[in-house]
């Protein structure tokens, strides 16, 4: 584990990796709240209240995940812990900043317990547990197990195998090479030198082998420093299969409920044919493990709850009807209401990525959601605009087909095309002549890093600081050229909050 030193608070130890090269601190949409609530209640839970929550953090860090929650939900209590005062000094200084009551962070040794903390509806563990030592991650289930409120839920991300079985490989070769005596600034630097090296004479060889160490030596080359020394060269990093992980939670007296990334759950064509040729996969923890099989995942972002609770086997479609969307997409196709001919819509995240949608219900429902962005929609809503689309453009038989839209629109939230929440929300529509950014993102802009409405990470760069910096609704603005995008791009982020 990372070397940890004393400090006088306490006597509890700080680690001194992490506060010689803190882990970056940032929004995690998948483990938003609202996310965890809407994939609970897409499996049949009745989800804890996300207006007025009880939440956990575990290796909170600076609270990048955790404070925009905290901002946003004013009625709710946010409990942060981390090991590392250097981060959780930092996080505190964000929250004074910002007034706000409701949440702190906590410098504390999660293996010595937390049941002084109370109960809690969310236990939130994200880039935690595959990276301490055993004791801890039984330790960490174990505070979920005990600590959780009935119905509740835990978040708990981990490497899995058979996909970080390649970058294990990698993983070997990079601490057998690079001096531990080194600073871990000093570590990261001869790692990627290492790996400058050693790439042309993985890319002069042809088999598979090589060419899988080629694609992960390149994704390595363009990381952040935190990620490569924390997840690479730090003496902690143990995968594990999903299976044992489900035994170790159930031991904790916890049960599974869901991946919030669908497709580990929800298998794509091919998938389900392998499936289908194989016997013995009624149970799900056997169908999800051989699914990991199938992907080569290398990551997951599992769902526990109390071991009492009742948790469907399979997504309940229906259960989409009382959750709220919203989405960042567009299409430059005419849109087609009268068949299910696909057609293109971009996803505007920066990547260049995009889906496709063949259900007209499904397409007039992702046109709603576009002109709304980055206001969210109560279903019910989406729907009847949707239907109204439909009739109106299209067919009534394809208006009426309401269990073709259902799982049309599970599979575009698996292909995270759009993005639940609990309640709808309204957010404006034009920046204004005078507008102006909410407290958080100004906070926040001197980073270049802010939390958006999405619970994402808007990056941006001194330009695009400065600019929202100036978003303090004092002064106009002329939203023309380069500002009036930059003014787009903050209003879509959620981050002007009035017109």
């Amino acid at each position: 584990m990372a070397r940890a030193v004393q400090l006088a608070r306490g006597h509890v130890p700080t680690l001194e990796s992490y506060d010689a090269l803190p882990y970056g601190s940032v929004p995690v949409a998948e483990s938003h709240i609202e996310r965890l609530a809407a994939t609970a209640a897409l499996m049949g839970m009745v989800a804890p209240d996300t207006l007025r929550p009880r939440v956990l953090e575990l290796g909170c860090a600076e609270g990048g995940n955790l404070i925009p929650m905290a901002f946003d939900l004013a009625g709710g209590e946010f409990v942060g812990v981390d090991l590392s005062a250097q981060q959780v000094d930092a996080g505190q200084k964000l929250i004074g900043q910002l007034g706000l009551t409701n949440i702190r962070l906590e410098q504390r040794d999660i293996a010595g317990g937390l049941d002084d903390l109370g109960d809690f509806d969310f236990i939130i563990a994200h880039g935690l547990y595959s990276w301490v030592p055993q004791a801890v991650r039984v330790k960490i289930l174990d505070v979920c197990g005990r600590q959780l409120r009935r119905g509740g839920i835990a978040y708990i991300s981990f490497n899995v195998l058979p996909g970080w079985h390649m970058r294990g490989v990698l993983r070997n070769f990079l601490r057998s090479r690079v001096s531990g005596a080194l600073t871990p600034a000093a570590q990261v630097e001869q790692a990627l030198a290492l790996l400058r090296t050693m790439l042309p004479a993985w890319q002069a060889r042809a088999s598979h082998e090589a060419r899988l160490l080629v694609s992960e030596t390149e994704h390595l080359l363009g990381v952040s420093a935190s990620y490569l020394y924390h997840e690479y060269l730090t003496d902690i990093n143990e995968p594990c299969l999903f299976a044992d992980f489900v035994t170790a939670a159930h031991a904790a007296g916890l049960k599974y409920v869901a991946d919030t990334d669908l497709t580990a759950m929800l298998p794509d064509a091919a998938a389900a044919a392998a499936l289908a040729a194989v016997d013995g996969m009624d149970d799900r923890v056997q169908r999800e493990q051989f699914l990991d099989y199938l992907a080569i995942r290398k990551f997951r972002r599992a769902l526990l709850t109390r071991i009492d609770t009742e948790v469907a086997d399979w997504p309940q479609a229906q259960a989409i009807r009382d959750l709220a969307f919203h989405a960042d997409l567009t299409c430059d196709e005419e849109l087609d209401f009268g068949s299910d001919t696909p057609q293109r819509f971009v996803l505007r995240d920066g990547g260049g990525n995009s889906v496709t949608i063949a259900h007209p219900l499904a397409k007039a429902a992702a046109m709603v959601l576009a002109s709304a962005c980055p206001s969210r929609i109560d279903c019910a809503d989406l729907l009847a605009e949707a239907q109204a689309l439909v009739s109106e453009y299209g067919t009534a038989q394809w208006a009426d087909d309401v269990a073709g839209f259902e799982w049309a629109w599970i599979e575009l939230w698996a292909q995270q095309a759009i993005q639940p929440a609990t309640v709808a929300r309204q957010f404006p529509d034009q920046p204004g002549a005078k507008p102006r950014a909410h407290a958080l993102a100004q906070a926040q802009a001197m980073s270049g890093i802010v939390a958006t409405a999405r619970h994402g990470a808007l990056r941006l760069d001194a330009a695009g600081c400065a600019l929202l910096r100036s978003c303090d609704g004092s002064r106009e603005i002329a939203a023309h050229g380069a500002i009036g995008h930059a003014l787009q791009v903050f209003l879509r982020a959620g981050l002007l909050v009035d017109g």
